[in-house]
Parts: structure tokens; C-alpha cells; sequence
């Protein structure tokens, strides 16, 4: 471990090149350090973290912390974290150190304006409960960002029933509204689909709330299902909590408008080759591309080899449009050897628009010739010098074992 006046010396002369230093403590950032901010993500690399103290530390979080004012932080916007995982637990015995960390994350975008950055090590995720910090001489400035959907009901953007819209969240405090009207009563059906995280809420004409949701879609995507009159009202779209940016789609329909229609996507096998009877994977996604609701299913796998054989089976719950859900069935493999074709297919649905896409193309599986039992071998006479005196003796040579025993 180094003393610390060498420790403080060392923290100087990065401080004069790289920026302000917090005290020092049990998990220091040390060496050279840069970051790059770009639309969506932000990088970092710092050359090594280390423990100068005699107490090991709890696991360590790095993060990007943006500030109006200079240090102490005080309130700001934490733009990514890091839990960091090496050891383990990602932390530091007494004289341990992290060297060439090096992370690539998710940029949660602030409003506009100028900012200090600081990278901070703590011992919590809570930036606040720092250990160090790094601050960065030239400050970052964020520009404004056009906005795809206003903020408000007053600057809401229209969508038909049934219809789609796109959008971005981004900064994290967006929040996009969108408008639609109903002729005559219906139960809408308003849903998110994408990647982003989101949370969306119905409004009716005067702005007052009539329902929310965060992920009934799925794990990431809002639906609203809600008996409506006619009239004018308003959905709105923003990331859960508030800690996110990126894309996603709004759909709108009326439930028991349009149709379903189910297909099966992306059909492959765990195995290219199997032995006979062996077991294997099939897995494929089922998707409701059409505009209504679909009732819940079953999936089907079969081999269609030698006449169509059914293997297994898989309900399938019930699906927004554009919703989907994975399938994994355990199937077996012909008894002989040849290459099978195999395909899985979902039960049409009431009201289905088109049923000729319930099955997948098919997936080919080769079974392999089975391996022959192994060759036993046994003793054979040789003629050789065996004994050194320049004649040949007859006698056995030593015999060569057969697979799988064990020579003493």
C-alpha cells in the first residue's frame, strides 16, 4: 500500500491534468479516466480503481453524475451506473485494486443545459453515498432535442382507431399525448410495443386520468383496456419512472374491431444432428399480426417426415396485436437414421383473418447412423528378437486392450 503522501501528491497531479479530486478513500479512482457521451450511450474507461485503506470495502458502483453547480454534488442527474463484478462481489480487500475497467451503458439524457460530469465511486447505488470522485474541467453542454409528440394534452398528436404511431422518449422527462376520438361507445384497447420500458395512462377530454398501466403488454410494455363513450381522449406515453430514452410504438383499437391473426415465426432446432430417438429443442415465437385481440391457443410441434406425427404441445395465453410468446418444446428424433423435417403450428382462433400462416417452414434435423459396438482385440503370434540374442523367438506380443477397459 502506498503512504499517503504519495497518495496525495499523485491525486494532485491528475487533479491538474484531468480535473478536481474528492478526498481520498477506500476506493480511489486512479490514472487516466475518459468518458464519451453520445445520443443513447455512454462510455467510459478508468486505468484503475483501488482500495488504499485497511478495511475492505461492499460491493463498488461507478457512475456518470451531471451537475449545474461544481462539487460538493448535492442534488444532480445521474446520466448511467456500473455495478462493478469482478472478485465476485465487486469489492476490494485492504491494498486490492480494479484495473482497465472499461463499460458501455444506456444514457439517460437530462433537460438541456450545461453540466459539470463527475465519475464517482460508492458503496451503494445511491450516487450520494459516494467513496471519490473525478471531475472533468470542460463541461458537457446538452442542446435541445426536437420533440417528436407534444407534452400536453393541448399539443397532443392525433391518431385513428384503430391505428399506430411512433415515438421517442428521450430526454428521460418526456412524455408524448396522443389524441383520439370514438364516433360511438367501444371499449378502446391502448398498448406499447418496443423495447423501451414505458408506462402510459388514459385521459379523457377534460385531462382527467382514467387508467394506467406499466406493463401488461408484457414485461416492458404498457395496456390500457377501458369501456369508453363516445368522445375525445388522450393517451400518453413515458418511460417507467422517468429513466429512460428510446423508441417505441402506440397502438389503438377497439376491442372486437377487426381480427386476429396468428403466425409462427422463427422455427429452429437446439441440435443439428442427434442420435436416433435422441431429444432436441424446438423453438419458434408465435406473433398476432392482425388488429384485434387474439383468444388463448395451442402450439403443436410435429414431424412431418413419413406422415405428419404429433410431439408435443403448448398453450398459448391470449395476445394483443403485435404481442407475442415464445415456444420451447422437447421433442424426440426418428428412430432411424435420415434427416427429418420438422414444423410447428398454432390453432387458428376464432375470428382468425388468415390461417394459412399458422405454421412455420419447416426445420430439417439429421440423425446419425448409430455408432457400432468397439473392437475387441486378441493376442497374435509374432516372431521377433524379443530376448536380445540376435534370434528370432515366437512368442505373443502384448495384447492390445479393447475400448473402454483398463490395461494393469
Amino acid at each position: 500500500m502506498r503512504g499517503a503522501g504519495a497518495r496525495f501528491r499523485l491525486l494532485a497531479v491528475l487533479a491538474a491534468a484531468f480535473g478536481i479530486d474528492a478526498l481520498a478513500g477506500p476506493a480511489d479512482i486512479e490514472g487516466r479516466i475518459a468518458y464519451s457521451i453520445d445520443r443513447d450511450r455512454v462510455a467510459v474507461q478508468i486505468e484503475r480503481i483501488a482500495n488504499n485503506t485497511t478495511t475492505r470495502t461492499s460491493s463498488l458502483y461507478v457512475s456518470i453524475w451531471l451537475t449545474a453547480g461544481s462539487p460538493p454534488l448535492g442534488s444532480g442527474h445521474l446520466a448511467a451506473r456500473h455495478r462493478i463484478t469482478g472478485n465476485g462481489d465487486g469489492a476490494l480487500g485492504p491494498g486490492q485494486y480494479f484495473s482497465d475497467i472499461r463499460w458501455d451503458l444506456a444514457y439517460q439524457r437530462p433537460a438541456r443545459g450545461t453540466y459539470y460530469v463527475h465519475v464517482l465511486t460508492s458503496q451503494h447505488p445511491e450516487p450520494n453515498a459516494l467513496l471519490h470522485w473525478r471531475t472533468f474541467p470542460n463541461r458537457l453542454t446538452v442542446g435541445q432535442r426536437d420533440d417528436d409528440h407534444g407534452d400536453s394534452t393541448s399539443t397532443a398528436t392525433d391518431v385513428a382507431v384503430p391505428g399506430t404511431a411512433a415515438g421517442r422518449i428521450d430526454p428521460v422527462s418526456d412524455q408524448d399525448y396522443f389524441r383520439f376520438r370514438l364516433s360511438s361507445p367501444g371499449t378502446i384497447v391502448a398498448w406499447s410495443s418496443g423495447l423501451l420500458d414505458t408506462y402510459g395512462a388514459l385521459y379523457d377530454a377534460n385531462g382527467r386520468r382514467l387508467a394506467e398501466n406499466d406493463d401488461s403488454a408484457n414485461s416492458l410494455n404498457f395496456r390500457i383496456e377501458r369501456p369508453s363513450a363516445a368522445g375525445t381522449y388522450y393517451v400518453s406515453v413515458a418511460s417507467f419512472a422517468r429513466s429512460l430514452v428510446g423508441a417505441y410504438t402506440l397502438h389503438l383499437s377497439l376491442k372486437g374491431s377487426g381480427s386476429p391473426d396468428l403466425v409462427v415465426e422463427s422455427l429452429s432446432g437446439s441440435e443439428a444432428t442427434v442420435a436416433p430417438g435422441g431429444a432436441f429443442v424446438l423453438s419458434a415465437m408465435v406473433r398476432n399480426r392482425g388488429e384485434a385481440e387474439s383468444p388463448a391457443s395451442t402450439a403443436r410441434a410435429y414431424r412431418e417426415t413419413g406422415g405428419r406425427t404429433l410431439l408435443a404441445q403448448q398453450a398459448i395465453p391470449a395476445l394483443a396485436p403485435s404481442a407475442t410468446a415464445a415456444i420451447e418444446l422437447r421433442v424426440q428424433a426418428a428412430p432411424v437414421a435420415g434427416t427429418s423435417a420438422y414444423t410447428v403450428c398454432v390453432a387458428a382462433v376464432a375470428g382468425e383473418s388468415n390461417t394459412s400462416n399458422n405454421c412455420a417452414a419447416v426445420a430439417t434435423v439429421r440423425v446419425a447412423e448409430p455408432v457400432g459396438e468397439p473392437q475387441s482385440f486378441v493376442d497374435q503370434p509374432t516372431l521377433g528378437d524379443f530376448n536380445g540374442d540376435g534370434r528370432a523367438t515366437c512368442c505373443c506380443a502384448t495384447p492390445v486392450p479393447a475400448v473402454g477397459t483398463t490395461t494393469r
